[in-house]
Order: structure tokens, then sequence, then C-alpha cells
């Protein structure tokens, strides 16, 4: 795991729920040659199932957490995630405020 992300604090109850909905979707992703994105048919299809429909902002942190791992898997040998910190401000509800 990359440093930035060993000591996130504990998700906001406003944000938890889509790191819940990543999980779900990124346990199911498919595979070839490489790990791929999440597709978006796979979100669409995701939320149909749920009977759901997620705000704007809820499905670009989820696009947002699925690129930040994509690049984790990318950069592991220098065991840095780019983006992290703007990711967990994101998560953390700090973007919104500004911080």
């Amino acid at each position: 795991m990359a440093p930035e992300l060993a000591s996130l604090p504990e998700l906001p109850r406003e944000t938890a729920h889509i790191w819940d909905w990543y999980q779900d979707l990124s346990g199911a992703r498919g595979a070839g040659f490489s790990i791929n994105a999440i597709s978006w048919i796979d979100v669409w299809a995701y939320f149909q199932l749920k009977r759901m429909t997620p705000q704007p902002w809820e499905v670009q942190t989820l696009r947002a957490l699925d690129e930040a791992f994509l690049q984790s898997r990318l950069d592991e040998t220098a065991g840095t995630v780019k983006g992290a910190k703007h990711l967990k401000n994101r998560m953390t509800g700090k973007a919104a405020r500004g911080e």
C-alpha cells in the first residue's frame, strides 16, 4: 500500500457508502491482459440493479477511486499513488470545503 494511503482517517458517513459501492464494482471488474478500469456500463448496470440514482459527484468520486487504483498498479515500484492527497481530501470532505 502506498504510504499516502496507509494512515487514512475514518471516512465520514456522508461518503463511506461510495467506498462500499467501489468495493462491489471493483470486485466484479473485467480482466484481460491487464486490470481493466470499471466501465461506464458496469457503473450504470450496478445502479440499475440496486435501483439507485447516484449524484454526479458520487459517480465522479467512484471514477477517481478507480483511477487512483489503476495508477497505483502502474506506480507500484515507486510506492506512491499520484493524486492520493486529492482523493483523500475528496473522500473526507476537505475538497468541498476548499482545504
